[in-house]
């Protein structure tokens, strides 16, 4: 049964409600209304349906082919039982509209929100590959202190830029952090659907007082309470997800809603310190200060959280001892360290091996260095001095290729809200949205959809080809990468040779400092070989 969004009484199987001639056809009837999507099914004549993606509360999740745009992507559907609903139906709006002014790598784009032809309210966002956070959290449990700063500071970076731009998640947690092993563990954040502006603070409320929203494991005691939320309650949602990850359990494990709620709002966790974790200084005094259970006790916003991490160095001394015990040591404190962790922290170890095998020389030798000991090491720091201007050199091209993408961001990112707008507009036209939260403009429907083709024309041309900018920063990148890992090729012969020339020149008990560290990477590397064996 159709309920007219004015009047507010049951109209029937009718296109325009016979008490205030109100459209309501948008309300159901459509070609695919009442049904599920499959494959070959299409929305408003652009997206085809190739598949279902997953399905939750008030959605289902469709991966779709956009000849609009030249690419696959994910469409959400409302569920019919929750499109009736203006609520619902503005908290699904306002996902679009705050995810399409977010111009950052880490935050998933939303392309097209509006309400189609054929019966149902739909979201079109970037396709994403990889898996949800919670998902490696049930894989994996506790992740190695590296592996999760480099998560955090992804999802830091991601929600800081949204705090700078006044929109606050309210619903941050694991199942919305989607994480692509295929691109080094990116991080992108998504469902901004519980997310408010600072403006809508004062303005609309789109959540009625008192009213509880968002995941209890990673709720603050203000919004346990019902109480008004701002920044302060992602802070304390990302503090909830660091503890997670350092520690391999929630702060306040529980079996019942009861048990979590008595656990926010009046329990104190664990401190991390006390687990006997290897943890990066002062890791878990920010975790535990994003935690505070009074909101002014917390950082104010996830910038100072950024900023704070980005400070944060990693554990820097290696496993003690190279016996078969300190190896399966080793090997046990590694729960969590993905491939790409353990690779980038053998590089680490050997960076380390050979900076100590260079300090050896002279304290075994003093003044007494023979001459060829002295030529090698006079050629590694020439070498190692080279090799340090074309890093530095490496550096400044990523950030020239960092500030030209960042360019070609901000002016999709304008065109998205270009679309956006639009598809807005076209569906207040089709009185396919409630009034009271979206206001309806002058445009007519051809204006409106004459506009939503210009904007996807020039999505289409961005996203395809981004600029020759980016295009030049990126081969300087590549060229430079190619030169510095030739170099460092040549380095470590360098210091093969010297190594050699040690061996023939000392007793092989005067190179024990260098166990330690030898047993070390020999630890990282079996676990890398069991993580590779594709048996």
């Amino acid at each position: 049964m159709r309920v007219c969004p004015h009047c507010r009484r049951d109209v029937g199987d009718v296109r325009f409600c016979p008490y205030d001639g109100t459209p309501v056809a948008h309300l159901g009837g459509g070609p695919l209304e009442g049904r599920e999507l499959t494959q070959g099914d299409t929305i408003e004549g652009r997206y085809e349906i190739v598949a279902e993606l997953g399905r939750g509360g008030i959605g289902v999740v469709y991966l779709a082919d956009a000849t609009n745009l030249g690419r696959e992507v994910a469409v959400k559907v409302l569920k019919p039982d929750a499109a009736d609903r203006d609520l619902t139906v503005a908290r699904f709006a306002r996902e679009a509209r705050s995810a399409s002014v977010l111009d950052h790598p880490n935050v998933v784009r939303v392309y097209e929100f509006g309400f189609a032809t054929e019966g149902f309210y739909y979201l079109v966002m970037e396709l994403l590959e990889g898996r949800a956070l919670a998902d490696l959290i049930v894989d994996e449990g506790r992740f190695g202190a590296q592996r999760a700063l480099a998560l955090l500071r992804q999802i830091a970076a991601g929600m800081a830029r949204a705090h700078a731009l006044g929109v606050v998640h309210r619903d941050l947690k694991p199942e919305n952090i989607m994480v692509d092993p295929s691109r080094g563990e990116h991080v992108t954040l998504l469902d901004f659907g519980l997310s408010k502006t600072v403006t809508e603070w004062s303005g609309v409320r789109l959540t009625h007082e008192g009213d509880i929203f968002g995941t209890p494991d990673y709720m603050p005691p203000e919004q346990w309470l019902g109480q008004p939320v701002d920044a302060r309650a992602d802070v304390y949602a990302f503090g909830v997800i660091a503890y997670e990850l350092f520690v391999g359990e929630l702060p306040f494990p529980c079996d019942t809603i009861a048990d979590a709620m008595q656990g926010h709002l009046y329990t104190e966790p664990t401190h991390m310190g006390a687990f006997g974790l290897a943890l990066p200084a002062g890791i878990g005094d920010l975790v535990h200060r994003c935690m505070a259970k009074r909101p002014g006790e917390r950082f104010e916003d996830m910038q100072e959280v950024a900023a704070a991490l980005e400070e944060m160095a990693a554990p820097t001394e290696p496993p003690p001892a190279s016996s078969a015990l300190a190896t399966e040591m080793a090997l046990g404190d590694m729960r969590g360290f993905a491939a790409q962790d353990l690779r980038a922290e053998i590089a680490r170890l050997l960076d380390l091996r050979r900076h100590r095998l260079a300090e050896l020389v002279p304290t075994l030798f003093g003044a007494a260095l023979p001459p060829h000991l002295r030529a090698h090491l006079e050629a590694i720091d020439q070498a190692e001095r080279a090799a340090q201007v074309t890093a530095e050199d490496l550096a400044l091209a990523r950030v020239q290729l960092s500030e030209a993408e960042a360019e070609v961001r901000a002016e999709e990112t304008a065109v998205r809200q270009r679309l956006l707008a639009a598809s807005l507009s076209l569906a207040a036209r089709r009185d396919a949205l409630p009034e009271q939260d979206f206001a309806r403009d002058d445009t007519t429907q051809d204006d409106a959809l004459r506009e939503l083709i210009s904007a996807e024309r020039d999505l289409s041309r961005i996203l395809e080809h981004p600029g020759e900018m980016v295009e030049t920063c990126l081969t300087r990148v590549r060229t430079i990468e190619g030169a510095l890992d030739a170099e460092q090729a040549a380095l470590d012969d360098r210091y093969a040779r010297l190594e050699s020339a040690l061996a023939e020149a000392t007793d092989a008990r005067q190179v024990a400092p260098l166990a330690a560290v030898d047993g070390a990477i020999a630890a990282y590397r079996a676990r890398l070989e069991v993580l590779t064996d594709p048996g």
